[in-house]
């Protein structure tokens, strides 16, 4: 501590600009800027005091934050209101040694210059530490008593370093956030959210923060801690207090090894599961299938993650163009026949999002009694995997390939049996900006086919499908996922039945390890087993576990020496409600 602390009440001057007393301030050459005297705080009845008062600043609602010399930070309501306080003397997560700046970015973020602790610490709007940075030094990051900071429109920090006689700039790098797009708890809907920590050895500490639709962070939030393994599942309307007024939701953590899914439902009717993305796209975004009739509907929801106005053109297949503006940090969810005036479109097949970089999203595609989404990223590849077949007289498999290019590509599809015996491939041609869409039934494969891979002469996306042929269920999953020796189902149904499928894709054996866990991490089931080259393991969850009781397992990890590709469904016990993931 290199200065005396204020200890005396004071009270602080708010000068705005409605009527009382005139102050001119004449430049030459320019008209004189008239400012008047408005009130003073404290005038209450029962009124407050600072302590120190060093420096305020506003949010987008004209909410007042001050920083104290007491080491607190009050907020007011416009009206001068005290809304909220937080903050004590320390050196701690949320302490102070007199702060002496105070500032808030557009979302609502607050941040404070923690001049005696030479720390920058974040806050959301209510005060719940998020993250700080710096420490007492001259190098680059480090301060000497900083004394102010400013967030500009692009989320650039400005800090003035008083005692190194300089100003620096910040911006955030971004660690493991997870992007959960989209939230519905109105009407009929609810939404579901899962996050893992699949790091065997580190806490994952984040925050997961809530957002409106255009893009404010709304004063919910949650302080996430997760020890290795452990797994944190919540339901929107049951965990806020006000869950309609949520739009979209981020997990920005110190981790990047969290996984995650949104999970959309109407109980007793049906459900999807969408995992969470962890990436903005960096281009043109493929919305790679649109169904839009008498029975099908296609709905998109998109976030623009920057700080810019984002001006994106959706390119249908049949040529039609419709634009869409989204503000900074925007989300809007709409079905594609409103660009047509709520009528359906039989000939909508596919689309590109031009100029999406920054945007986050999805798609779901449902009827009245079948529902089924997918990411929307920029992602494409020329090897897109399908791990598992079935077609019998209950279930059908899907299958849908999207040509993003001008130019047409070719597509080799190869089955292989559960053994890995690859048995005879075919050819498709995919137009330019055309799809191939079908189900293996179509494809005739030989009836030992038991799953497939799809190489293309060009970068293709692409998802695969499981229903049931009495069109009472329906789920399925992007099929551009990358193989991994490691990886995560992250659901097992409670109330029903979980299938998993495992792929070995590469021609060598792998050894891989299954491991079930609870909410807490504990491993409550474990199995190892071989695979030979292309090989697939099939089966409901606990059957990969026998003799062990897994009942209380939550989610499932698997590794292995060779790079597996996965999938899991879930089942609800009713017969009513499905959803499927990738392996995470």
């Amino acid at each position: 501590m290199n200065g005396q602390r204020m200890d005396n009440h004071q009270g602080i001057r708010v000068v705005l600009f409605l009527a009382a007393i005139v102050f001119s301030i004449v430049s030459s050459g320019r008209a004189a800027e008239q400012y008047q005297y408005v009130r003073m705080w404290p005038q209450l009845s029962n009124p407050w005091y600072f302590n120190g008062p060093q420096a305020t600043a506003s949010d987008g609602s004209g909410n007042i934050y001050v920083a104290n010399a007491d080491d607190v930070i009050k907020k007011f309501s416009v009206d001068g209101e005290l809304v909220d306080e937080w903050g004590s003397e320390g050196s701690g997560n949320g302490q102070f040694d007199f702060p002496q700046g105070i500032g808030v970015d557009r979302r609502g973020f607050v941040y404070v210059a923690d001049t005696w602790n030479n720390h920058i610490q974040k806050f959301t709007p209510d005060g719940e530490y998020v993250a700080k940075w710096g420490n007492s030094g001259y190098a680059v990051g480090e301060f000497d008593n900083p004394t102010d900071v400013a967030v500009d429109g692009n989320g650039l920090v400005y800090v003035v370093d008083q005692g190194n006689d300089r100003v620096q700039v910040f911006s955030r790098v971004p660690g493991g956030d997870l992007y959960f797009p989209h939230c519905d708890t109105t009407s009929f809907w609810e939404t579901e959210i899962a996050v893992i920590n699949a790091s065997p050895s580190s806490t994952l500490q984040g925050t997961l923060l809530a957002f409106d639709r255009g893009g404010d962070l709304l004063p919910e939030s949650l302080d996430i801690s997760l020890t290795p393994h452990q797994r944190l599942e919540l339901s929107i309307g049951s965990e806020f207090a006000d869950p309609d007024s949520i739009s979209y939701l981020i997990l920005e953590s110190d981790s990047t090894m969290a996984e995650g899914y949104t999970k959309f439902y109407q109980p007793g009717l049906y459900r999807v599961a969408v995992p969470a993305v962890s990436e903005a796209a960096g281009g043109d975004m493929p919305v790679t299938h649109i169904a839009s009739d008498a029975f099908w509907w296609t709905g998109l929801a998109l976030v623009n993650t920057t700080a810019s106005v984002k001006d994106l053109t959706i390119e249908c297949n049949t040529g039609d163009s419709h634009t869409l503006s989204l503000a900074p940090f925007e989300h809007q969810s709409f079905s594609i026949d409103g660009f047509y005036g709520g009528v359906p479109q039989p000939g909508l097949q596919s689309a590109m999002i031009r100029d999406a970089s920054g945007i986050i999203g999805l798609e779901l595609f449902g009827s009245p009694s079948e529902l089924e989404g997918i990411p929307l990223s920029d992602r494409t590849a020329t090897t897109l995997y399908y791990p598992h077949i079935a077609s019998d007289s209950t279930w059908w498999t899907g299958i849908v390939a999207y040509n993003p290019s001008d130019t047409d590509c070719g597509l080799l599809i190869m089955p292989y049996t559960a053994t890995g015996t690859v048995l005879p491939g075919q050819t498709q041609l995919v137009p330019g900006r055309g799809k191939y869409v079908g189900t293996t039934d179509g494809l005739s494969f030989p009836a030992e086919a038991a799953w497939f891979i799809v190489t293309s002469t060009a970068p293709v996306s692409g998802f695969e499908l499981f229903g049931t042929r009495n069109q009472s269920q329906m789920a399925g999953f992007s099929s551009i996922g990358e193989p991994s020796e490691h990886g995560v189902f992250a659901e097992v149904e409670p109330n029903g039945w979980t299938g998993i499928a495992l792929v070995n894709t590469e021609a060598l054996s792998a050894s891989v390890t299954l491991t079930a866990y609870d909410d807490e991490g504990a491993i409550v089931g474990g199995m190892e087993f071989s695979l030979a080259g292309h090989d697939k393991a099939v089966d409901v969850a606990e059957d990969f576990f026998p003799s062990q009781d897994i009942s209380s397992a939550t989610y499932i990890s698997y590794s292995s020496n060779r790079e597996l590709i996965g999938f899991q469904l879930n089942g609800s016990a009713d017969g009513t409600m499905l959803d499927g993931l990738p392996g995470m």
